[in-house]
């Protein structure tokens, strides 16, 4: 049927049989409480049963896509570097938007520094140290919504170190 009725004529050992291997599977990103009725009749009498179920809520992971490397030429600096990392949270429910999706992300270099403009540190959310701020800093914190976030990574840029 529609995957929410399911019907089975069987002798009772058989139906004992299948009940035991029935699976139940909620609907895409719902949670919450749900229930599995049963009815089973001989024709002549008939039984209602149901069980109880509690979906308990589960946070999908986001998906992240970086691309392999960044070109850079020597004595290249603030180079955008996220414009080609794209970032989705598959957890809505299908055609439905992630954008308010709330996520905490870090973003660091290990040799170089990153650089947002301030008026883009101050509207995603972001957090950094005060220490050589205007210089770049090694390290971004995020906590934001994924459109907040989206928009740093398109501002985003890299210096590297002086060799």
């Amino acid at each position: 049927h529609d995957g929410k009725r399911l019907e089975y004529r069987a002798y009772l050992y058989e139906l004992n049989i299948f009940l035991a291997q029935v699976q139940y599977m909620p609907d895409p990103n719902y949670h919450g409480p749900d229930e599995i009725m049963v009815l089973v009749s001989d024709g002549e009498y008939a039984v209602n049963s149901s069980v109880p179920v509690q979906i308990a809520s589960l946070t999908d992971p986001v998906l992240i896509q970086c691309p392999p490397a960044v070109d850079l030429f020597e004595g290249q600096s603030l180079v955008p570097i996220g414009a080609n990392v794209s970032i989705r949270d598959y957890e809505p429910l299908p055609g439905a938007v992630d954008d308010e999706s709330q996520v905490e992300v870090e973003i660091f270099v290990g040799d170089g520094s990153l650089h947002l403009p301030d008026d883009l540190v101050n509207d995603t959310g972001s957090y950094i140290p005060e220490l050589n701020r205007s210089m770049g800093v090694a390290t971004y914190h995020f906590n934001t919504t994924l459109q907040g976030f989206r928009s740093a990574l398109k501002a985003l840029q890299f210096t590297p170190s002086p060799a």
